[in-house]
């Protein structure tokens, strides 16, 4: 097995984080880019710069940064969604290449998986050795985002707008992960592409 890695991606509430955290069960280490963008949120600068564009109304009363408020203020449209990108991604990128470079120095054969929905628009694919693509039908990613975010079809349609289109993304990909139905099944194509792509090659 090599340390390969494996850069996960798909479209909203497809399930990427679920089959990300199923490689993770097999022995891979994460790196979550939500993750890494929740805490530079937290971050008095990058704070300062959300602020200083859209005003304290994206703060909570405690005075961080409410996600929420912010996504209603940059979903308006593509210039506001690159305005935040362009405060978030080089940080986002740079955080994630540092931690390859960690995980790399400590444990050089574990492979690593990237769970990044934005992997193609921050460029961060090139970095990949094999990107998955993991896909669910409309109908059940909206019963997902309707169920775990509140979301209905317009903000869906509203937020995939804004992104690099799902087909595009699926072309784009090497693997392709089916999340339609129970979740041993999932996790059966999660294991399949482990044997094949990390221990077969």
């Amino acid at each position: 097995m090599t340390g390969k890695i494996i850069g996960v991606t798909g479209a909203i509430a497809s399930g990427k984080s679920t089959v990300a955290r199923m490689l993770v069960d097999l022995g891979a280490a994460l790196i979550s880019a939500d993750d890494i963008a929740k805490e530079l949120l937290q971050k008095d600068d990058v704070k300062a710069q959300i602020t200083c564009i859209w005003g304290s109304c994206v703060l909570a009363q405690g005075g961080e940064v409410d996600r929420e408020a912010l996504a209603k203020r940059v979903f308006s449209g593509s210039a506001e969604v690159q305005r935040l990108n362009a405060i978030l991604h080089p940080r986002i990128i740079s955080r994630i290449k540092q931690e390859i470079e960690r995980l790399r120095r400590e444990h050089p054969a574990q492979p690593i998986v990237l769970d990044a929905a934005l992997l193609h628009e921050a460029g961060l694919a090139p970095d990949c050795d094999v990107v998955i693509f993991v896909d669910a039908e409309d109908q059940r990613r909206y019963e997902r985002a309707k169920w775990h975010r509140g979301w209905d079809i317009q903000e869906i349609a509203r937020r995939e707008r804004l992104q690099m289109p799902v087909k595009q993304k699926k072309l784009k990909a090497d693997y392709v992960i089916h999340n339609n139905g129970e979740i041993g099944e999932t996790r059966a194509r999660a294991l399949e592409f482990w044997r094949k792509v990390l221990i077969e090659n």
